[in-house]
């Protein structure tokens, strides 16, 4: 009798047992015990979860992401030897209790474990430990960082329906995000690649590479009161470098001063009249012309005002003011006129008549002082016939004549006595 209640009591104990487990997997209670929950959605994300957990059937256990990294970094260091367990100091005496004193062997071997030679064997095996520990870590921290690089879709990884159990189809990958990094232009410049540089800094174009609103960042320079000038990354032509120290803040930055150099007075213009005249000319009406330059005399009107006109691009070009022609060379009447260009001269065609040759004229442009025109004897352009002034001679000079001595021909002979109207009067009469 009693072996059958023994046995219903067991029988009892084992069905209670099940029961409990079973709605306890209902409950999802072994999915929240490792910070999960039980999820309908067949889509949701689980990532790599290795250790399937127990959920209602039709239920998945979704696993946050943060627990999931921690649960794989706490892997990763127990495979690879990370997790170390932390040393507890030995040999310190509680408050209040009284030192013991040392024998002589415990005297003896703490002797022999201060001796620099095994000294030199700890710090080796310590040295050798922390590598391993190190490599170890860093080893884990950059696989870490690739696995965090690998998500960004929403959908990580595929799941299916099971019987109330998580089962992962095919790898959870994420891909990379963008990032900003600095192109070889903006690491020469000592910039940074930033999302929005400061009010002081320069920009450079295009110098990250990764998201749009991404700027290459060069940090400005800022001018302390140490230096007189300016801070700069390079000074300008009028400025020269002058060293400071901690003159300035920034990268680069100089201390740039403003150059000591005597100012240029500049010289006065002359007021130059008559400068339409010397454009006619394709001149231009200066203080000084050039080597290659010749001087329209009479051209600009003015105190230092020359009329310089380029001697290549004129040779003897015609001028409004020559009445005849503009040449090199002149076999006629030369007139008082300036043509433009080098060793030019105004060239005029003039006939005398017989009347001006009489009376010791010739023709002229301009006559001179002491002549005077006599008009109609010279036939072209701008020509004058121009005789000697004539004075009034008068008197009785016997078997001569009395009139202006250079109009006396060479076969008479000027004979003295009674003629009036001036020294230039004399009597002509014959030898």
């Amino acid at each position: 009798m009693r072996v059958v209640l023994v046995g219903l009591l067991a029988l009892t104990y084992l069905t209670s047992s099940t029961w409990a487990h079973e709605a306890e997997a209902r409950e999802g209670k072994g999915c929240q015990s490792v910070g999960g929950s039980c999820l309908s959605d067949p889509a949701t994300d689980t990532m790599s979860q290795t250790e399937l957990q127990d959920c209602p059937v039709g239920t998945l256990c979704y696993i946050n992401l943060s627990e999931r990294v921690r649960r794989s970094e706490q892997k990763e260091r127990i495979d690879k030897g990370e997790m170390v367990k932390k040393k507890i100091k030995k040999g310190v005496r509680k408050v209040g209790e009284r030192r013991r004193e040392e024998t002589d062997e415990e005297k003896e071997n703490k002797r022999h474990k201060s001796s620099p030679l095994n000294k030199n064997k700890k710090n080796k095996k310590r040295k050798n430990i922390e590598g391993i520990s190190r490599k170890s870590k860093s080893e884990v921290e950059r696989e870490v960082r690739r696995r965090r690089k690998q998500m960004t879709s929403r959908r990580k990884g595929m799941l299916e329906l099971t019987d109330g159990k998580v089962r992962e189809i095919g790898p959870a990958t994420r891909m990379g995000k963008k990032v900003c990094k600095p192109k070889r232009s903006c690491k020469n410049e000592n910039g940074r690649c930033k999302k929005k540089c400061r009010g002081n800094d320069t920009i450079i174009a295009k110098g990250c590479k990764g998201k749009k609103k991404c700027q290459c960042c060069v940090r400005g320079c800022k001018t302390k009161k140490s230096c007189v000038g300016t801070c700069r990354k390079k000074c300008e032509e009028w400025e020269s470098e002058k060293y400071v120290r901690k003159g300035c803040k920034g990268d680069g930055c100089v201390c740039c001063v403003r150059k000591e150099v005597d100012p240029v007075i500049p010289e006065p213009q002359p007021e130059c009249k008559n400068v339409d005249q010397c454009k006619e000319y394709l001149g231009t009406c200066k203080p000084r012309c050039e080597q290659t330059e010749s001087v329209v005399v009479g051209a600009c009107e003015g105190r230092s005002c020359f009329c310089c006109v380029e001697e290549k691009e004129i040779g003897c070009p015609q001028s409004q003011f020559c009445p005849g022609e503009c040449t090199a060379t002149c076999k006629g009447v030369v007139a008082n006129v300036t043509c433009p260009g080098l060793n030019c001269l105004c060239c005029l065609k003039c006939s005398i008549s017989t009347t001006c040759r009489e009376r010791k004229g010739s023709c002229k442009s301009d006559c001179a002082c002491g002549e005077e025109e006599l008009i109609g004897e010279c036939t072209g352009a701008g020509c004058k016939c121009c005789i000697p002034h004539v004075q009034d001679c008068s008197g009785y000079c016997g078997k001569g004549e009395c009139i202006y001595t250079p109009l006396c021909n060479q076969e008479s002979v000027v004979v003295g006595g009674g003629c009036n109207g001036g020294p230039a009067c004399g009597c002509c009469g014959p030898k």
